[in-house]
């Protein structure tokens, strides 16, 4: 009989300490996956151009640049729900705990070992940025070309929310804007 009031006690205080967590961490407003293209040795562009952005008020925008299905300005929407579900997505995979720079973009560790030597400038980059209410942002950029001992660096949480911010974009009507 004594046990069940202890019970009940506990679970009230964690469902309180859980519900004051919730209030003290920042609203996600935006989510934005980013392919940042590089530069070839010769001023070339390589690699995929494009930006996602799904807003939670349900704007969704994308911008084709180039390696992509869809080239030029788009303006689609997300709802709520798909919205909501591709943050909870997030947060189970700790987004919020993934470094900024998962990989040092200044340097990298070349396949055979060996001392760091500076990373190329020019390498194309995929962009994950997190935009709170208010405006603060939480961006982690992740170097394409990783390879070796950098990538495994690299959460493969970061994959998967790129992954699942590119097929939440795949299942938008998008209509061309000018």
């Amino acid at each position: 009989m004594k046990r069940f009031p202890l019970i009940v006690l506990v679970a009230l205080m964690t469902a309180v300490s859980a519900a004051s967590v919730q209030k003290t961490q920042p609203r996600v407003d935006e989510i934005v996956l980013e392919g940042w293209q590089g530069q070839g040795l010769y001023g070339d562009p390589f690699g995929p151009g494009f930006r996602i952005s799904l807003r939670r008020n349900g704007i969704a925008l994308f911008t084709g640049k180039a390696k992509v299905k869809l080239i030029g300005n788009f303006r689609g929407t997300i709802s709520s729900a798909e919205f909501e579900k591709l943050l909870s997505f997030m947060v189970a995979r700790k987004y919020d705990r993934i470094p900024e720079d998962p990989v040092n973009r200044t340097e990298f560790t070349p396949l055979a070992g060996g001392g760091k030597v500076p990373w190329y400038d020019g390498s194309p980059y995929m962009i994950t940025i997190v935009v709170y209410e208010g405006g603060k942002t939480k961006t982690i950029f992740r170097p394409t070309l990783a390879q070796g001992i950098d990538l495994k660096h690299i959460p493969k949480e970061l994959f998967e929310i790129e992954q699942a911010v590119y097929d939440a974009a795949t299942r938008i009507r998008w209509a061309k804007t000018k």
